[in-house]
């Protein structure tokens, strides 16, 4: 099973991967760079800590299950990715603002 798993890797796939993981990489730095405060600081590493266990249970729930079950995978990874990058810009946003009235 793992053989022909990964008889079917082609050098497309690898290098599609690896600039897959280095933008990624490059995103999580600057959105922990680009924070206003120590608590936004924190959360945000912790959402981007959660973002690729997310992502990398993802990837193993693609490349793990045969072929016509693995794209149920998808939606269960879509949705709760929508969900929770709404939820970090809004509780960004809250943060901010709590910080801001703490400086005044």
């Amino acid at each position: 099973m793992v053989a022909e798993m990964f008889a079917e890797v082609s050098p497309r796939m690898i290098a599609a991967t690896a600039f897959g993981v280095i933008g990624a990489a490059i995103a999580t730095y600057w959105e922990i760079v680009n924070t206003t405060g120590p608590r936004e600081r924190a959360f945000m590493v912790r959402a981007c800590v959660w973002f690729w266990v997310g992502n990398l249970l993802f990837i193993a729930g693609m490349w793990f299950v045969s072929k016509p079950y693995n794209w149920y995978f998808i939606p269960a990874y879509l949705v709760p990715l929508l969900i929770g990058a709404r939820y970090c810009n809004r509780r960004t946003a809250t943060i901010r603002a709590e910080e801001s009235n703490d400086d005044a």
